[in-house]
């Protein structure tokens, strides 16, 4: 049976090689040559964490768990074949794990802020960092991934750090608890935190370049294509996740004297 996967992210690379070895023939269609962990950049934003912890091959890997990778971008169904810039690939199921895309809202000025969501935005925010040492950091949204960065700029730097939030709480997803317990987190290591705060626009001279540095987190919204979801046979969506470095030894091993 034939599987095609679109996205080699974490997600889809988990799914083949949970699902692997197994009855199921999976092809996965992914331009890039690498897995991204983005959950780690906001580490890598603060100094904690290398740029080779962030990234894996994804020959290796597919090597490893018996995959074929076809790197390029998928663009439409066309019956049981998914179109992508070169070839077809034929399946019996589709999976789109392709991630989100950053939703700025429509606030003007947003190319004025940096976005930790993509491995070469967070390289150029790291860049900014080391280059300018702000004295002052706002980031928009909080989110887990604002709250998250905002506690690990607060250790790293030398730099007052704030969270601007348009709801009247920091992880306004999840419970009223849970938000009191990060404020109190957040306060201790010194974040500024401004809730029912709405941001309207951002201006590049609103404060010197030396001096400010603006971080956007609020949430993404799902990166599309003309392709639907199916079910894979015997795959549960409720089941739990293996720990985080599994794919990542997944793609050593294969590369390794004894492999």
């Amino acid at each position: 049976m034939k599987v095609a996967v679109i996205g080699g992210g974490v997600a889809g690379a988990e799914l083949i090689r949970v699902a692997s070895p197994g009855p199921l023939e999976f092809t996965l269609i992914e331009p890039k040559k690498q897995i991204e962990l983005q959950a780690l950049y906001p580490e890598y934003l603060g100094g904690l964490a290398r740029i080779q912890e962030l990234t894996a091959p994804l020959k290796p890997f597919c090597e490893h768990v018996g995959a074929a990778h076809f790197q390029e971008k998928a663009l439409r169904l066309e019956g049981k074949a998914v179109v992508c810039e070169k070839s077809k690939v034929e399946f019996d199921y589709v999976v789109v794990a392709t991630g989100a895309a950053q939703n700025y809202f429509g606030i003007k000025g947003a190319e004025n802020t940096f976005s930790i969501n993509t491995l070469e935005e967070t390289k150029r925010a790291r860049r900014f960092v080391e280059d300018m040492n702000p004295e002052r950091i706002m980031i928009m949204g909080s989110g887990l991934t604002g709250v998250e960065a905002a506690c690990i700029l607060a250790e790293s730097l030398d730099a007052s750090i704030y969270i601007l939030e348009a709801r009247d709480r920091v992880l306004p997803q999840f419970s009223p608890q849970t938000s009191q317990l990060m404020e109190k987190a957040l306060s201790k290591k010194g974040v500024n935190i401004l809730t029912s705060t709405q941001v309207c626009e951002v201006k590049e001279d609103c404060f010197p370049r030396r001096t400010a540095g603006f971080w956007w987190t609020p949430t993404s919204s799902p990166r599309t294509i003309s392709l639907p979801w199916a079910t894979v046979p015997g795959w549960r969506s409720t089941e739990s996740w293996p720990p985080r470095p599994a794919w990542r030894q997944s793609a050593r091993q294969s590369t390794s004297p004894a492999a």
